[in-house]
């Protein structure tokens, strides 16, 4: 899928446009192991598998911080990227 293509489907699925842009920006770069999950939820949104990188998984940010699905994917994709950043960051807002 192609940045443009990604934010269209974001916002169908309740993005605003400014933040379906920052998003898909983002989905670009997604982690390989990430990337099924993604896949999934793209082609079923009601399809949110759990990963879990750090000790902190998809479904806790989504439960526990009330995050989307894109954003708890791009949270856990932070952290298998930058885990001491992520790590540090997250501790700190909790």
């Amino acid at each position: 899928m192609e940045k443009n293509e990604i934010a269209e489907l974001l916002v169908s699925r309740g993005y605003s446009e400014n933040n379906a842009k920052l998003v898909a920006q983002e989905v670009l770069t997604l982690h390989p192991s990430l990337q099924p999950l993604w896949e999934h939820w793209v082609s079923d949104p009601s399809a949110c598998d759990d990963f879990e990188a750090e000790g902190y998984s998809i479904r806790y940010f989504m439960e526990k911080q009330r995050m989307t699905y894109p954003a708890a994917l791009l949270t856990i994709d932070w952290f298998l990227k930058e885990p001491e950043e992520a790590k540090k960051a997250v501790r700190t807002a909790l």
